[in-house]
């Protein structure tokens, strides 16, 4: 009778212990999918001045690219609208996702700019990498990491969309889809 009860307490232990992973599992899934109200999916959240964002709510930044010129976010106000792309040599899915980056900036560039930001990599690695690669799209060096740090940048692979209007629209983290580009020209 005793065996019967103990087994009966482990049984109803280990059916709590489940029901409570299943439920902590159904809460991640959950925060990790919601949708913003603009039907986006919520990435890093850029807000409250977590961005270098001036007092009209335009993001800015300048920085060095590969061949030596500075960048200014800011030069693309009213010009056309920007994605920028958070990324560094040692990650996997930034080179699984910068081809196609590569591709989408070829087919699209009158219409959007593309600036990779690379994150507190050395120049000569970067340099090497992106030549192998034969990416066209400016590369910038954020060597201290701050242009991230401004943007929220929290993992590489991350995508923020920047209307012409220099307003961030939104960000994604993970790889980018010609669907993207598409939306960002639409909305901008």
């Amino acid at each position: 009778m005793a065996k019967n009860r103990e087994r009966g307490v482990n049984k109803a232990a280990l059916i709590t212990w489940i029901a409570s992973g299943l439920i902590l599992v159904g809460l991640v899934v959950f925060v990790a999918t919601r949708n913003s109200p603009d039907g986006n999916v919520q990435g890093i959240e850029i807000a409250n001045g977590s961005a270098d964002v001036d007092k009209a709510g335009l993001a800015d930044f300048t920085l060095t690219s590969l061949d030596g010129a500075d960048i200014a976010l800011a030069g693309y106000r009213g010009q056309k609208p920007v994605i920028l792309d958070f990324w560094a040599t040692w990650c996997p899915n930034c080179r699984r996702d910068m081809p196609v980056l590569n591709r989408l900036y070829q087919k699209y560039k009158e219409d959007v700019e593309v600036i990779a930001v690379n994150l507190r990599e050395n120049e000569r690695t970067v340099r090497r990498f992106v030549e192998e690669e034969g990416f066209t799209f400016p590369v910038v060096l954020d060597p201290r990491g701050k242009v991230s740090r401004e943007f929220g940048i929290q993992y590489t692979n991350t995508h923020v969309f920047i209307n012409k209007n220099g307003r961030i629209l939104k960000v994604l983290p993970g790889d980018i889809a010609e669907s993207d580009f598409l939306s960002l020209i639409n909305e901008s």
